[in-house]
């Protein structure tokens, strides 16, 4: 993947980078974890809890709101959780991870929230009552958005910890697509786009707009450079 080695020899070049401390994160594997097991795709399905067995964020919070939860929980990691109709909402790829995950003991399956909270060494009641008060909001506004109630056997869950997704921070920029200096001024010949780039989206980057950031200043950079 990418290791960032351009962003080095752009600031050898004089360019100035921005926004580094920015990282956005993901569900991914947890260490020691095999399979990533994606019963998060779909906000409107799950549920995350932690090792106690308790909700402790919105699932539909922006990612890096997410991200921070995640990390305070024990472990830094937690536990993602759905029923049969989420498991059946996602495509066939999907579900056979998540059959390989419990060969491989990165995903568990319950007849009862009471059978999957023992197999996942979580208290039982707490699981429970996690899932019954999240079923509760389904019903309300509170959530945010259009959720589906977890109520029907059998229940899937799935170890996740944060991975990293998208650096927010890189080589600054202006509108054409140039790399600007300390000063703000554009380095002459020196371009970028994408995920090597910084201060586009702040802090915190909409899902599937890194496509369209690419594409609009890889156009812009091509564009400029035909001007001159």
């Amino acid at each position: 993947g990418a290791t960032g080695e351009m962003l080095l020899q752009a600031e050898k070049c004089g360019a100035v980078l921005k926004d580094m401390n920015y990282i956005q994160c993901l569900p991914g594997v947890p260490p020691n974890g095999k399979i990533r097991v994606r019963f998060h795709n779909d906000i409107s399905r799950f549920i995350l809890i932690n090792t106690d067995g308790k909700r402790f964020v919105n699932e539909d919070s922006r990612r890096d709101v997410l991200r921070d939860a995640v990390l305070s929980q024990p472990g830094r990691s937690c536990i993602v959780i759905v029923d049969r109709e989420g498991f059946e909402s996602y495509d066939l790829l999907m579900r056979r991870d998540a059959v390989r995950g419990i060969e491989t003991g990165d995903a568990y399956k319950g007849s009862s929230l009471k059978e999957l909270a023992e197999k996942l060494g979580v208290p039982p009641e707490n699981l429970t009552n996690s899932v019954e008060e999240y079923n509760r909001l389904c019903t309300t506004t509170v959530l945010g958005s259009q959720h589906h109630p977890i109520v029907k056997a059998p229940f899937w869950a799935a170890k996740s910890a944060m991975s990293i997704h998208y650096t927010m921070g890189g080589i600054s920029i202006n509108s054409s697509a140039e790399c600007l200096n300390l000063q703000g001024v554009a380095i002459d010949g020196l371009y970028a786009a994408g995920e090597c780039t910084g201060g586009v989206h702040g802090k915190n980057r909409i899902g599937a707009n890194g496509i369209c950031d690419a594409l609009t200043f890889g156009m812009t950079a091509a564009e400029t450079l035909a001007s001159k």
